[in-house]
């Protein structure tokens, strides 16, 4: 669709210019935007089922009748315990998900939710649920801007104040 506007941004944590700026994630410590939104809502994905795996695998040692007489009370309620700790980490972790799952259906980022941007026009991005997730999941990262050679890392950067360029 011709006319759009590419969502560009700066990070306000990092200045760095940011294609589909989504979010700065303090908890991987790096922006999250077009190149890597997919592998962050991976990482949270597979964070959630270890969760999952975690809280049921809990529950059956700690309610197990067979497992009742080899292990001891205390083991037993350090399951529960355990249980009860991945059950919160399980629902914040897969909140996380859902709520980025939502974001890619209707091909809008954190920010722009946040911001309210289309919550009083339409989001002219939003190609349906289905291009959508095909778009976020299948089309290829593009190649960075930033050169990835080393010729010039023997090179050192000169030490400047911060915010100057």
């Amino acid at each position: 669709k011709k006319g759009k506007k590419k969502k560009k941004q700066i990070c306000r944590e990092t200045e760095a210019c940011v294609e589909r700026f989504d979010h700065f994630c303090p908890w991987v410590g790096n922006v999250v935007g077009l190149r890597n939104h997919k592998y962050f809502v991976a990482f949270t994905i597979g964070a959630s089922v270890v969760a999952l795996e975690v809280f049921v695998s809990s529950i059956l040692v700690g309610t197990s009748a067979k497992l009742s007489e080899e292990l001891k009370a205390h083991e037993r309620a350090m399951a529960l315990i355990l249980a009860s700790y991945t059950a919160v980490i399980m629902l914040a972790v897969g909140g996380l998900m859902c709520y980025h799952a939502d974001l890619i259906a209707q091909n809008e980022s954190t920010n722009e939710r946040l911001k309210g941007v289309f919550a009083v026009r339409a989001n002219p991005y939003d190609e349906g649920v289905l291009t959508n997730c095909y778009n976020f999941w299948c089309l290829p990262t593009r190649k960075s801007y930033v050169s990835s050679d080393n010729k010039h890392d023997d090179v050192p950067l000169p030490l400047l104040p911060h915010g100057q360029p």
